[in-house]
């Protein structure tokens, strides 16, 4: 069976399998390191709720520390799976 607009049937799989790529910078406003969860602090007053797509040696940085996430925001669960975090200067 041929496919009319295979780009648009292939990015319509990829947001079924895996969600939306994104990037966003925020604060980390809690942590709870028994369940792997933790919640940034997006612009006006926005949580985003995250957890890493593998666990890491080296951890989060403290509360109140601002940070650059990217990774997949699940369609099911809208929990971001995060693959890179790095933090960020106070200043930026």
């Amino acid at each position: 069976m041929a496919a009319d607009n295979v780009p648009d049937v292939y990015i319509k799989l990829l947001w079924r399998r895996f969600g939306m790529a994104a990037s966003y910078e925020g604060q980390l406003k809690e942590i709870y390191p028994d369940t792997g969860f933790f919640c940034l602090g997006l612009e006006e007053q926005r949580e985003l709720w995250c957890r890493f797509s593998r666990p890491r040696s080296n951890g989060l940085p403290a509360v109140g520390a601002r940070v650059r996430l990217f990774g997949w925001i699940k369609w099911n669960s809208h929990i971001m799976e995060v693959l890179e975090l790095a933090q960020l200067d106070p200043k930026t």
